[in-house]
């Protein structure tokens, strides 16, 4: 089997939109986000303001995923090279999550990404250096919103 690539992956961004139990989608959220947090690259927050009414709450989440992210690549390649495989897919499980959480959809893409290549043993492959990269940026996203620029 070979290794999962960007265009193997199911659109996650049609999978993300919100729907009420009726199957009609939500409302649009209120301009309330700003202009900043709206166009926030790797990001579409629609969802979470819709389901949390609360832009300062979004960014909070964001806060806490940007503190406790510090680590998180090295502490993961660490994994990877000692062979613990288990203990780097339960990484990117939670790193998964916590991007779902936070309305991060590029991270959260090569978070499965990399998390479906290492479950094929595909350890070290392209998925690798592209959740690098999309990890740095919107951890620089959201150090954007928290410094006000």
């Amino acid at each position: 089997m070979e290794p999962y690539d960007e265009n193997t992956l199911i659109n996650l961004k049609g999978m993300l939109k919100t729907y009420r139990f009726d199957g009609v989608p939500c409302a649009t959220p209120s301009p309330s986000l700003g202009p900043t947090l709206n166009n926030l690259p790797g990001f579409d927050v629609t969802g979470l303001l819709e389901m949390l009414g609360d832009a300062k709450l979004i960014i909070r989440l964001m806060e806490i995923f940007y503190q406790d992210s510090v680590n998180v690549y090295s502490d993961l390649e660490s994994k990877i090279s000692q062979g613990d495989l288990c203990a780097a897919k339960i990484m990117l499980h939670t790193i998964k999550g916590s991007a779902g959480a936070i309305g991060a959809t590029e991270l959260l893409k090569a978070s499965i990404l990399l998390e479906q290549n290492i479950m094929l043993g595909y350890a070290q492959s392209s998925a690798n250096e592209r959740f690098a990269t999309t990890l740095r940026q919107a951890r620089e996203a959201i150090q954007s919103i928290l410094s006000g620029s």
